[in-house]
């Protein structure tokens, strides 16, 4: 088996960087970091909150963000009207996190689980032979879940991480395969 010769030296960095952490006392997270940290993390939510009231193209593609909608569905779920209620789930979240504003954070949550439509009950894996649709829509409902996952119940988020395995596995099984996007 060939070995990569680029990761050789990142490779040891990490394990150097592991072994020092051990052996000064330090314990590794037992935890992962606090959420969001897809997109942007808690830390960052006042320097993004900065440049968007700066106006200029921030404030101005802030303003573009949809605040909430509702799921269309459609006979292709490949259409543009699955996309764009894909696309305006992802932007409440976003609309949400960065102010607050409970309307958007109902309607990405509607979108993504709670209300009928939504992405999680309509939306299906295709089996790799639509990476497009693959990637785009598992992407938004990761990062959607990641931006809400704490108004999210335990039983709703086991569904999402369910969701979220399918995807992986169509990816994986798929006319594409592995690497085919």
């Amino acid at each position: 088996m060939p070995q990569c010769v680029v990761c050789r030296p990142v490779l040891a960095v990490v394990a150097a960087l592991v072994l020092s952490a051990v052996t000064i006392g330090q314990s590794l997270p037992t935890s992962p970091p606090a959420r969001p940290r897809l997109l942007f993390t808690s830390a960052d939510i006042p320097a993004l909150q900065a440049r968007i009231n700066g106006g200029g193209v921030p404030g101005w593609a802030f303003s573009q963000l949809s605040g909430g909608a509702s799921f269309q569905v459609a006979s292709n779920q490949a259409s543009w009207q699955v996309y764009r209620s894909v696309r305006f789930m992802l932007e409440a979240a976003v609309r949400w996190k960065l102010t607050g504003n409970t309307s958007a954070r109902n309607s990405a949550l509607n979108l993504l689980i709670r209300g009928y439509p939504n992405a999680i009950g309509y939306l299906v894996p295709t089996g790799g032979n639509k990476p497009y649709i693959e990637a785009t829509y598992a992407g938004a409902i990761a990062m959607a879940f990641d931006l809400l996952h704490d108004e999210l119940n335990t039983a709703e988020r086991a569904a999402i991480v369910t969701e979220l395995q399918s995807w992986v596995t169509a990816m994986y099984a798929g006319t594409a395969g592995p690497g085919g996007y």
